[in-house]
């Protein structure tokens, strides 16, 4: 800066405030400084060990505004591509762009290869995409979870962090950098249809909870006549096997309502479609979808028995007369007393 008032001088300021425990800043209007720096103020560079290694803001050009600088670092920060992992995920996770992973051995011989080769791609689609590689052996899991079933490396998938739902390239075949570049503009192009992940529908649904999968989702809850209660749970949950028969309990109590629902998902077992408003956090989530209405109320209440039953009272725009005449038979008092949490 020619000095350490001008413009842009106080939204620089501003953004290294707001970033201080981030990034190193630095201002200067020494002419030494700007000479070595070999540009001509104001001007604001990022410096970085990381692919390119000097970056000059684009200014007058682009607006100087603290969140337009901000945005800048930011995206800046991530390089074009990088191996991921739990150190530092959270920093893609919170840019929300889409994330692409390439899933790869490191103790292949080829494996900088398949980097290397990704590398064009992710650099063309920076703006819009974040690329990572991440080790296959190590990350197992989280591949199946993106929906890659085979244990084949390497692979390739998008993942839409917002919605949650994948993209993933075709494991039968070929690998290569066209075939990557294809897949990542058609899907920015919307024209790759997510694959979601779904167990069989049920054959039968004898029990009083219906059992929703990712196939018939919207069949089930998105039917405008019934009032749909659904817990999105997961097996290893310790909290969902407590509300377990607490919401068996529910959906015997509200058997014989025709237009009434009580449903459950094992979410991470199922995905859920495009059409739905929400991705699910934790477990057991509880959600209510009024008949006739595509908006979901989400229970934070007690999971006492008699409690969840009076919400459904309290938001069902189906008639429950005939549930509330008359008491299951198993509802005495101890019987309560000993599925309620």
């Amino acid at each position: 800066m020619n000095s350490p008032t001008d413009e842009p001088s106080a939204e620089f300021s501003s953004t290294a405030e707001s970033h201080r425990d981030d990034y190193l800043f630095g201002l200067t209007s020494d002419p030494a400084a700007i000479s070595a720096a070999r540009v001509t103020p104001p001007a604001i560079v990022i410096y970085r060990s990381f692919d390119d290694p000097r970056i000059e803001y684009p200014y007058p050009v682009i607006s100087t505004k603290a969140e337009d600088l901000q945005e800048w670092i930011k995206d800046l920060s991530i390089p074009i591509i990088d191996e991921v992992s739990g150190e530092n995920y959270a920093v893609y996770a919170q840019s929300r762009k889409p994330l692409a992973y390439l899933f790869v051995d490191p103790e292949e011989e080829k494996t900088q290869d398949y980097i290397e080769m990704v590398r064009p791609t992710a650099a063309r689609y920076k703006n819009k995409v974040n690329f990572v590689w991440i080790d296959a052996s190590k990350f197992s899991e989280h591949a199946k979870a993106l929906n890659l079933q085979q244990v084949k490396w390497p692979s390739f998938v998008i993942q839409d962090l917002t919605t949650q739902l994948k993209y993933p390239y075709d494991q039968d075949l070929e690998v290569s950098e066209t075939a990557i570049a294809d897949h990542v503009t058609r899907y920015l192009d919307g024209k790759i249809d997510p694959q979601l992940k779904s167990q069989p529908i049920p054959e039968n649904q004898d029990e009083p909870v219906q059992v929703v999968v990712g196939k018939n989702f919207e069949d089930i809850v998105f039917d405008d006549s019934k009032d749909v209660f659904i817990e999105f749970y997961a097996t290893w949950c310790g909290h969902c096997k407590r509300l377990a028969p607490v919401w068996d309990q529910l959906a015997t109590r509200f058997a014989n309502v025709q237009d009434v629902v009580i449903a459950k998902m094992d979410a991470p077992e199922n995905d859920l479609p495009p059409s739905v408003p929400f991705r699910i956090g934790g477990f057991p989530t509880l959600k209510f979808k009024p008949a006739g209405s595509r908006d979901f109320l989400e229970y934070e209440g007690d999971r006492s028995l008699e409690d969840l039953a009076e919400f459904v009272r309290a938001n069902a725009k189906n008639s429950l007369e005939s549930t509330l005449e008359t008491e299951p038979e198993d509802q005495t008092p101890l019987a309560r007393e000993h599925v309620e949490l």
